[in-house]
């Protein structure tokens, strides 16, 4: 079950906030905290299509597991054991990002900037 309240909100934020550290380490614990949280989807996935767009394998891939977790509830699949994952992983990228492209509106509110945006 998803949690829905300021709090978690603002815990993604500061979450997120971490996929754009430079230390590598952090950023893989960040794509994968946001990928096994219990956050609602508008204010998970568009932190996770961020991680899509990161240099490191393991971070695409917690973007990819994590995004493809809300989907699933759509009926969509598109989620690969890692070896699978790293055989074909710019098809999988580029398939999550052309997923996140088409349906972002869907999850995207007002406020999202919060959800991205380091606080000040």
């Amino acid at each position: 079950m998803a949690i829905k309240d300021n709090k978690m909100e603002e815990v993604t934020r500061e979450i997120a906030h971490f996929l754009r550290l430079g230390d590598l380490r952090i950023r893989q614990a960040a794509s994968y905290a946001l990928r096994e949280g219990k956050a609602q989807a508008e204010d998970t996935l568009p932190a996770l299509a961020t991680a899509l767009q990161d240099t490191d394998q393991e971070v695409q891939y917690n973007a990819i597991m994590g995004m493809a977790r809300y989907a699933s509830k759509g009926g969509i699949v598109w989620a690969p054991a890692y070896a699978i994952f790293l055989k074909d992983q710019k098809v999988y990228v580029t398939r999550w990002k052309d997923w996140w492209e088409e349906n972002k509106a869907k999850y995207i509110k007002s406020s999202q900037d919060k959800v991205l945006a380091p606080k000040e």
